[in-house]
């Protein structure tokens, strides 16, 4: 989850979309109106990933007034994580994944087989979501973050990231824009090579006045197909990364969900906590030539 460089893209879009274009059915979705989550997720606890501000734990996780609320929280005593680093705040994380032999991802041994279904590689990923707010209402900060990886044994970037939401933190202030990005990688690479050097992105296109995404629900999507991603808030497309800007190399097997409240490496806003990332649904499209051969399975 780093900032990309930003190479200029010639895309004009509409049309590309094959969900849009009614070639795609409904796969699955949770709406989290219920006491426990369903069966597709795994819930991080004792986890850290990358350079943590926090330590994930489960009761960062809660389902409450028909919402998916990822909550970061101060420790009322500092939480030493499985890495031996004392951490002062906790949030929440939850996944899809069925498949933990990328393991840099968290440093919980997670597992989850009853997810194996509910993950694809083409189709689209739609979710309602409101970015953080303090206690007293305002935007936070907060790196809010929905992004794709691979449910396979392959190490990162190879296999692609694919970012639907990242809050836009570098060097801005509350409240923050989306920010999309894509990551990739050679097979032929070494693995962990800094994917800025493989990666791009795009934020949202600024309006007039500027849209604080954390005072009401959004929709953040993204669809792959064989040749594109398209990154969409709102239902208006506003990034695609295509195979010939990615060098050809776009995701190649089935992806799985990430849904996490972030905090940074030396994040400092105790006062703003506790503070939620509220997922209101999930919902899923798969091209019909492979939903009706998941159904064959």
């Amino acid at each position: 989850l780093d900032r990309p460089s930003h190479p200029t893209l010639d895309w004009r879009g509409g049309g590309w979309s094959v969900c849009d274009a009614g070639e795609c059915k409904p796969f699955w979705q949770d709406d989290f109106n219920t006491s426990i989550l369903g069966p597709q997720w795994t819930v991080a606890d004792n986890c850290t990933h990358g350079f943590p501000g926090q330590l994930y734990v489960k009761e960062g996780v809660v389902l409450e007034d028909g919402k998916l609320k990822l909550r970061a929280f101060e420790f009322p005593k500092n939480k030493t994580g499985p890495d031996g680093v004392s951490q002062r705040f906790g949030s929440g994380w939850v996944d899809s994944a069925s498949n933990r032999s990328n393991t840099w991802i968290t440093d919980c041994n997670m597992m989850n087989e009853k997810a194996i279904p509910f993950n694809f590689l083409y189709g689209k990923w739609e979710i309602s979501a409101k970015m953080p707010v303090r206690p007293n209402g305002t935007a936070g900060h907060f790196w809010s973050a929905l992004w794709l990886m691979p449910d396979h044994d392959v190490c990162w970037p190879k296999g692609g990231e694919v970012d639907i939401l990242e809050s836009d933190i570098w060097g801005q202030e509350p409240p923050y824009a989306p920010h999309a990005a894509y990551h990739w990688q050679h097979a032929e690479a070494p693995c962990f090579k800094d994917a800025a050097l493989d990666g791009f992105g795009g934020v949202f296109p600024s309006t007039t006045p500027k849209t604080d995404y954390s005072q009401g629900f959004h929709v953040y999507s993204v669809e792959i197909t064989p040749r594109l991603i398209i990154y969409s808030v709102d239902g208006e497309p506003y990034y695609v990364a295509t195979s010939a800007h990615a060098e050809g190399v776009l995701p190649w097997t089935d992806m799985y969900l990430i849904m996490g409240n972030q905090l940074w490496k030396g994040w400092n806003f105790p006062t703003e906590l506790p503070a939620d990332f509220e997922i209101d649904y999930v919902k899923t499209w798969v091209p019909v030539e492979s939903l009706q051969s998941l159904d064959q399975h």
